[in-house]
């Protein structure tokens, strides 16, 4: 099959510009703080939104500067009445905020986290939210949509301080992705006589199984560790909008899910209906190699082959970044159960 590779491993450059003794230098209270008045994004090599390549102009980030080693949030700007949590750096040209974050000659850890919101104001309790509805499932990428929306954080960057202000980000996805691909039998004699519109895809636990997750819960922005969802009773679904789906090869046009990242689970435990052509086809997901569930920052792609009557799990490919087979299956027509 075509690798899909989505989401890939998210790097932005961040440059403070910094000042010298005579030039933009302002004196804050005791502390000496130097206000670094020029900030920017730049050298962006990111992406945003589900099949984007890259930030598109307008997105903005939540970018945080705490006092102390990494994770332990303590105050930089000593109660001060100065930006420096959940400050809104907005792209256009370069990165840039109303009111920019100001660094001091104190040593301070830089983290970040996509999309901007004004509640981000607790950064161990970033709102996420996975809707148990998502559209069509083909985001176009310009940008996220309500149904879909591509939680990030940035790894921590320490020893940030006016003598040495400029860095780097690297953005992280919270979230896992599962696509869909669907192909026509390369055997003449299995020839699908159907159109191929497929009209909803279904995930979701069996019976007393919390594989899937879906609704509000909260990001850590230190490590992206998600805390608070919960188990999904209706499972996660898409319907696209094309009028088939067989043998489509623009990635930007398959249909995609994003879930949270969960533990792993046993054959059976996880279950997938596809509607093609007015037919429910259910098959149990094949379980995963290696460790596991669906893990934040990878792309499930389950290609699945039209054989005649019956709808066939070629494989599972994991794109992130990794390639790794992982599973095969089928699943019988309603006449054949």
């Amino acid at each position: 099959m075509k690798k899909v590779y989505l989401f890939a491993a998210l790097a932005a450059g961040m440059s403070f510009a910094s000042c010298n003794n005579d030039e933009n230098v302002d004196m804050v209270d005791n502390n000496s703080t130097l206000m670094v008045e020029n900030v920017g994004l730049q050298s962006l090599s990111s992406r945003a939104g589900i099949t984007a390549t890259e930030f598109t102009s307008g997105e903005s980030l939540s970018v945080y500067i705490y006092e102390g080693a990494v994770g332990t949030y303590g105050d930089y700007n000593d109660g001060q009445a100065l930006p420096a949590t959940n400050v809104k750096y907005t792209q256009g040209t370069q990165w840039t905020a109303q009111q920019p974050i100001v660094v001091s000659t104190k040593m301070g850890v830089v983290y970040a986290c996509y999309p901007w919101a004004e509640g981000n104001t607790d950064p161990s309790k970033i709102a996420v939210n996975v809707a148990e509805n998502q559209g069509t499932g083909q985001s176009n990428g310009i940008k996220d949509v309500a149904e879909q929306t591509d939680y990030m954080w940035a790894t921590p960057v320490d020893n940030v301080s006016n003598k040495d202000a400029k860095i780097d980000l690297v953005m992280n996805h919270a979230l896992a992705m599962v696509s869909f691909k669907f192909k026509q039998s390369d055997d003449n004699t299995l020839t699908y006589p159907g159109v191929g519109k497929v009209t909803s895809i279904k995930l979701y636990n069996d019976a007393g199984r919390n594989i899937i997750q879906a609704g509000a819960a909260t990001m850590n922005i230190a490590d992206g560790k998600i805390t608070g969802a919960a188990v999904s009773a209706n499972g996660i679904t898409v319907s696209p909008a094309s009028e088939t789906l067989m043998d489509v090869t623009d990635e930007s046009l398959l249909p995609r899910m994003l879930v949270y990242p969960n533990i792993q689970w046993a054959g059976g435990d996880l279950k997938c209906t596809i509607t093609v052509d007015g037919n429910d086809y259910t098959m149990n997901v094949p379980v995963l190699q290696a460790g596991g569930g669906y893990v934040a920052g990878n792309n499930y792609c389950y290609t699945l082959t039209m054989k005649g009557t019956q709808l066939v799990i070629e494989n599972v490919s994991i794109n992130e970044w990794i390639d790794i087979d992982a599973g095969a299956g089928e699943i019988q027509t309603p006449d054949n159960v």
